[in-house]
């Protein structure tokens, strides 16, 4: 355990040693800006959110396992065909020799053809399935990413307008039993 602590405590001190020279080293671009009228430091937040779209984007490509779901469906249905078919001519009894004789070769036939079917049909459409639903949770957090930058686009747009907002809302107050409404405005 000692020699963990030493190791962590070793490894952050050549980290800290590393990039105490230059504190820019690794960084593409700075997330933090300074206003040179202004000491508050301002996060500006579309960059960010453009990463994480461009990020979910990549991922949320799903057209090729709905192809995928519908041949690996159509094998699985085909393997389904031949197995019942197979099992059929293997249990039908007609009473002619020569008949049962060419039902049990086909139905054994059929039995064949399906097992290969279902081998490559069912993990293509099990795979395809759950890919499908990865990309599209992919898709459905991009689309979330998208929402709130547009959101964050309009509410910056509005604070740099200088624009006033009033808002209402409703007030209950417990301890007194009351109610009433409220309102909040923002320059």
């Amino acid at each position: 355990m000692k020699i963990c602590k030493r190791i962590c405590a070793l490894l952050l001190f050549y980290v800290s040693v590393i990039y105490a020279a230059d504190g820019t080293q690794g960084l593409k671009q700075p997330l933090l800006q300074s206003n040179s009228e202004n000491t508050a430091i301002e996060i500006d937040s579309v960059d960010i959110y453009a990463k994480l779209i461009s990020l979910e984007n990549s991922e949320s490509s799903y057209g090729p396992n709905i192809a995928g779901i519908a041949v690996g469906g159509g094998l699985t249905g085909v393997g389904t065909y031949f197995l019942i078919g197979g099992l059929y001519a293997l249990n039908h009894k007609s009473g002619d020799a020569g008949d049962e004789t060419f039902t049990a070769i086909a139905g054994g036939a059929m039995l064949g053809i399906s097992i290969p079917l279902y081998l490559v049909g069912i993990p293509v459409l099990v795979y395809n399935i759950y890919k499908y639903n990865v990309h599209k949770k992919h898709a459905i957090k991009r689309d979330e990413y998208q929402d709130s930058l547009n959101k964050y686009k309009l509410q910056k747009g509005q604070e740099e307008m200088g624009s006033v907002q009033l808002m209402f809302f409703p007030m209950i107050n417990f301890a007194s039993a009351g109610f009433g409404a409220g309102a909040i405005l923002n320059f």
